[in-house]
């Protein structure tokens, strides 16, 4: 090897990393070599680094610059930057600077956004310390849902910060079905099929193919979330709501029954009047008219009328209107009947890819009651395997910290109640008070639109501005 040329590089990679080091005060941690393997190349890019590498070696004569100028447009290529070509008729001189470029990203699946900016770890000049930065980030965000470890997730932000706009997005762009639990009217997709529950009736009671044994209780300890009952009074109901599918002929014990006219809560109502009428025991009467005062409030038109179309509401793409009834009692006991109506739908079909999504706005007002909390956890452990994925949007961390740490995709836009600020923070950028700082900042300057995620191939966080 010709001394000159060896000292001519050695010289040149000392300054140019000498500049680099200048200008951004920061030594690179690490060489991330995953984006390359994330990365598909942009072929056309390499003829003209080749172009430069031949017209390096007329020059020179030199097989070892040459080898440096082919690995320099191999590289540039897969950074995918037209103007790092000419790079490469450096040779092994710009190989450094190469190997410090992001290659442009070019997503899989459903994208959402422009990447605007990359939370980076930076080793500073001091032995062992670190510092973020958020530095200029390109590309696109694109979202595979069924490449992902679990198909879950979940949205936080405050109101009008672009929530909606990222879900809406995403539903018309998957190209699956799906259903989205809305209670205050906000979603209009035209490819969905809207349906106000205020004019269609659901029957708490019906089985769905579940026993009447298992369906009496899940129905008990949706009323015990919604009116805090006690455990005596959540048995008192369990008994009472199996007695009355005994009255419509459908018992546990044959399954040949199940699929017979269920009871409403006015059969119940009747059911309890005749109890009481049979009761000689003050304290029994005591009882069956405490039990009667939540029924008589649940005794509403909207459970009486004809049914909502469970095959519409499995097949299509469905937004549930719960905007129109008349208490959030009814709303939650309406949610818990049509998911357990789904789920059933799901064991039924059996194991699959991602094929349906489930989106519950508001998810605090589902999973910070016991019933809510239950199912909500079945969709997120067993979602997968059924194909199903859940995506919870909430203004607030209260109540969904287990749903976040069990989802795949966090979505944050912009927070200003500090403690959301500090867990999210916390959640994202761990123990480095750095990151947390860096986080914190970002997160109260997102305008609306924008917001921070983490990029499951690199690991990386980063600020997305929706398309």
């Amino acid at each position: 090897m010709d001394p000159l040329i060896f000292s001519l590089y050695v010289g040149g990679t000392f300054l140019g990393s000498s500049i680099w080091y200048v200008v951004h005060r920061t030594i690179p941690e690490r060489i991330d070599f995953k984006r390359y393997i994330i990365t598909k190349p942009r072929v056309g890019l390499i003829p003209i680094g080749l172009a430069f590498a031949v017209t390096g070696y007329i020059l020179s004569g030199s097989i070892y610059l040459f080898l440096g100028s082919v690995l320099d447009s191999l590289i540039a290529a897969w950074i995918g930057r037209v103007y790092l070509a000419p790079i490469s008729s450096l040779s092994w001189i710009s190989l450094p600077y190469l190997l410090s470029q992001n290659p442009i990203r070019k997503g899989r699946g459903v994208c959402v956004g422009n990447i605007r900016r990359v939370l980076k770890r930076r080793r500073t000049s001091l032995p062992n310390t670190y510092r973020y930065e958020w530095i200029e980030g390109e590309g696109n965000l694109c979202i595979d849902l069924a490449e992902r470890k679990n198909y879950n997730s979940v949205v936080l932000g405050s109101s009008g910060t672009g929530k909606s706009t990222l879900v809406k997005k995403l539903m018309t762009s998957l190209g699956l079905p799906f259903i989205i639990f809305d209670l205050h009217g906000e979603y209009s997709i035209p490819s969905a099929n809207t349906i106000n529950l205020s004019e269609t009736g659901v029957n708490p009671l019906s089985l769905f193919g579940f026993s009447p044994r298992d369906r009496a209780l899940e129905v008990a300890i949706a009323l015990k979330s919604v009116f805090n009952l006690g455990h005596l009074q959540t048995m008192d109901f369990f008994s009472l709501l199996l007695e009355a599918y005994q009255d419509k002929g459908i018992y546990e014990e044959d399954q040949r029954t199940w699929s017979l006219p269920p009871p409403t809560f006015k059969d119940v109502i009747s059911l309890l009047q005749k109890k009481k009428k049979l009761s000689i025991r003050s304290e029994e009467m005591s009882r069956l008219e405490g039990l009667e005062t939540y029924l008589r409030f649940l005794d509403s038109s909207v459970f009486m009328r004809g049914e909502v179309d469970m095959d519409v509401l499995i097949k299509g793409s469905v937004i549930l209107d719960f905007s129109g009834l008349p208490s959030n009692e009814i709303k939650y006991i309406i949610m818990i009947t049509l998911l357990n109506g789904i789920m059933h739908n799901m064991y039924k079909l059996g194991g699959s890819g991602l094929r349906r999504m489930i989106v519950i706005d508001e998810a605090p007002f589902l999973v910070s009651r016991e019933a809510g909390e239950r199912i909500a956890e079945r969709f997120f452990a067993e979602g997968r395997k059924f194909g199903y994925g859940v995506v919870l949007v909430s203004q607030t961390k209260d109540g969904i910290e287990k749903a976040i740490n069990n989802s795949d995709s966090l979505f944050i836009f912009n927070m200003r109640d500090p403690r959301e600020l500090e867990y999210v923070s916390k959640l994202l950028g761990g123990s480095h008070p750095e990151a947390f700082k860096a986080i914190y900042e970002m997160l109260m300057q997102l305008n609306r639109g924008e917001l921070i995620t983490r990029d499951s191939d690199t690991d990386e966080l980063l600020m997305v501005s929706l398309n």
